[in-house]
């Protein structure tokens, strides 16, 4: 699925966002491959207490 931002109001987008990404993210992740293809990934991490 390919979602282009610039086609749908900004309350849609952050609407969006906030309901795709759980937990939330800590920080954004961008990657760019040998082609120039850019990926952007949330990450996040969790330290479970045993």
């Amino acid at each position: 699925m390919h979602i282009d931002p610039s086609t749908t109001s900004s309350q849609d987008n952050y609407k969006l966002l906030t309901n795709l990404v759980v937990p939330r993210p800590i920080a954004w992740v961008t990657t760019q491959n040998s082609e120039g293809v850019i990926n952007l990934a949330p990450f996040s991490f969790f330290k479970r207490d045993r």
